[in-house]
Formats: C-alpha cells, sequence, structure tokens
C-alpha cells in the first residue's frame, strides 16, 4: 500500500460531488470526525486527514465494485474486490488477528507501517471488503476488541 497515497486520498479523483454525501458530524471507531459516504458502502473518515477508509458490501453493485478497485489501484493494493483472494507481498498469511463474527466472511488483521489493514474473504475465497485505518485509538479500540 502506497502510505503518501493514501494521506493524499481525494474522493474526487473517484466520484463527482454529487455521488457522495459528506456527514458533518460523523462517529467512526468512537472518534468524532466528517465522512465522505457513498451510501453506506464506502466510507471516507476525517478528523483533520483521513482516518480510515472502508469499503464493503460493493461486490453485487458493479458501478461501486469498479470505483472501488479503482480506490485500490491507487493505493497500490494488488488485490481486486470480487476478485478471488491471492497472497502477496504486503497481504500474506502472516495476519495479526482474525475473526469470523460476520455470516461467511473472515476478516484478517494485518498492522503494516502503522496502519491497521482488514480484509474481508468469503467462503469461497473472493475479496468482500478493504478498511484502512491510519487512527491510533481507532487502531488500538479495534485490537483490543480482538482480545
Amino acid at each position: 500500500m502506497n502510505i503518501k497515497k493514501f494521506n493524499s486520498i481525494d474522493i474526487n479523483n473517484f466520484f463527482l460531488p454529487d455521488e457522495y454525501s459528506i456527514k458533518s458530524d460523523f462517529n467512526y471507531g468512537e472518534i468524532d470526525g466528517y465522512a465522505k459516504i457513498i451510501g453506506y458502502q464506502i466510507i471516507f473518515f476525517f478528523v483533520e486527514n483521513i482516518e480510515a477508509l472502508c469499503i464493503e458490501d460493493v461486490v453485487d453493485v458493479p458501478i461501486l465494485l469498479n470505483k472501488s478497485n479503482e480506490i485500490l489501484e491507487y493505493l497500490s493494493i494488488e488485490q481486486k474486490i470480487g476478485d478471488k483472494f491471492f497472497y502477496s507481498e504486503y497481504l500474506n498469511n502472516e495476519y495479526q488477528y482474525k475473526d469470523s463474527i460476520l455470516d461467511n466472511i473472515t476478516r484478517y488483521y494485518y498492522l503494516r507501517n502503522k496502519f491497521l489493514i482488514i480484509i474481508g474473504i468469503n467462503k469461497n475465497s473472493i475479496l468482500e471488503s478493504v478498511e484502512i485505518i491510519k487512527n491510533e485509538i481507532i487502531i488500538k479500540d479495534r485490537i483490543e476488541s480482538l482480545i
């Protein structure tokens, strides 16, 4: 993942202003900030700068699936949502945590370069979701909830 690109990601590179909403009072992982959201499926969360990006439930929505994969490509993430997951140098079998609290989805938690990356893979090994968190408080909270 390209950290520099994550820190400067701009939703307008992927969506027109009338395709997303801005929620000025948004809470993400117990942190107050604001969000630029597309439905409930894609969330760009900010305090002052971007703190988290969450992409989920886009596999059955072709336009959101395509845009989500454009975002991942921009961030230099080799995986594509909706495709069979494969191990890469960055996202490999050396995850730190794993849960299966969602139906038919196993989530793998990777701590990389002070980021928490959570990928959701279904029972057919298809990548379903990606969440990238930079905020240290949210990361700590997520990890504590797993232990």
